[in-house]
């Protein structure tokens, strides 16, 4: 077994993000210098453990996404501490990356540009099983067409190009790569965005169904709200590149306390005419502020309605002057807001 634990501290101004395989926690932790002010987040998955990152801002998400996933390495402060429990020591260099990325895989947003055109369907499910050595001649046939019977496509057509294939069944291409090496978690920057809305449901249930039969953890990116609430067991919220509040998704639907977080599920539309013309709406004003000159203290109190309508001049102030910890103020689970308060929203 494989366990990690990384630090992640970038120039532009984000979210610190600490994570171990193991387990299935959400928690607040230290700076890692005195002089760094900005709160940091420790994340950590278990098996089916599917934790969703709606945001605004696209700039922090994929970095998170890169990082995680091992495709970009943390820079300017990192601290790191790889253990292998099967080793003692690791292999110099890039190869002492390996063993850890055969846990995490990662699925893109577009499966046209996710797949090498120049490649058949076989070639690009059976590569990282070639590339890690894990299987090749017969068995390694047997393993590439078994995945795609897993992911519902007909392994008679291994031999086809990524360009004969719906962007549905591009996807289900890139999900078979991606359990290739039985990886202990999936790493999803929103998966099916991209994909028509009748494709979508096939997609999700197709996702939902692996995490059952294979144990899987997700961490699932994305902007869509009814995704996140139908897929998600827990979710965090991110603005401008900071987790502002984290919730099991029942709670987080049931009584957010985070101001952006109640804004966004009030721009959710209720089946109902009724109730959807008595309540009233949550109107952000003004424009998302740049994550490379973000506002003192809260990021969001530019936009916040409660600081504009509902907060005196000294609590405006503390506002202003000190940036709110990701931490639990009566209402349940964490949120990053000096004054948060659980309300309910839809």
């Amino acid at each position: 077994m494989v366990s990690r634990r990384l630090v992640v501290r970038e120039p532009n101004p984000g979210a610190a993000m600490v994570h171990s395989d193991a387990g299935s926690q959400f928690r607040c932790t230290t700076p890692v210098t005195p002089d760094d002010p900005r709160p940091g987040c420790s994340t950590s998955w278990r098996p089916a453990d599917p934790s969703d990152r709606p945001h605004t801002s696209r700039g922090s998400s994929p970095r998170e996404l890169r990082t995680r996933a091992d495709l970009r390495r943390a820079r300017y402060g990192t601290d790191e501490k790889l253990s292998y429990s099967a080793s003692a020591t690791a292999p110099a260099g890039r190869r002492r990356w390996r063993p850890e990325g055969r846990s995490r895989f990662r699925i893109f947003q577009d499966p046209y540009a996710s797949l090498n055109p120049r490649l058949p369907v076989y070639d690009i499910v059976a590569e990282p099983l070639i590339i890690h050595k894990l299987a090749k001649g017969e068995e390694l046939r047997t393993r590439v067409r078994a995945l795609l019977e897993l992911v519902g496509l007909n392994p008679e057509h291994a031999n086809r190009f990524p360009n004969e294939f719906s962007g549905g069944q591009r996807q289900r291409i890139g999900i078979a790569r991606a359990l290739a090496l039985e990886p202990k978690v999936l790493v999803l920057d929103e998966p099916v965005s991209a994909l028509d809305v009748s494709i979508q449901a096939g997609v999700i249930n197709l996702l939902e169904d692996l995490r059952d039969r294979l144990g899987l953890a997700y961490l699932f990116i994305a902007h869509d709200l009814s995704v996140v609430r139908h897929i998600s067991d827990r979710i965090a919220v991110m603005y401008l590149g900071w987790i502002i509040e984290i919730a099991t998704t029942d709670d987080l639907f049931a009584k957010p306390s985070h101001p952006y977080t109640q804004a966004l599920l009030s721009a959710i539309p209720i089946p109902d005419p009724r109730r959807e013309r008595a309540r009233n709406l949550i109107l952000l004003t003004g424009d998302v502020t740049s994550p490379a000159n973000p506002p003192s203290g809260c990021r969001f109190r530019t936009r916040c309605q409660k600081f504009r309508d509902e907060l005196s001049e000294s609590q405006r102030t503390k506002c202003v002057d000190e940036v709110p910890a990701l931490e639990d103020r009566g209402t349940g689970h964490p949120a990053a807001c000096h004054y948060a308060e659980a309300i309910r929203v839809l």
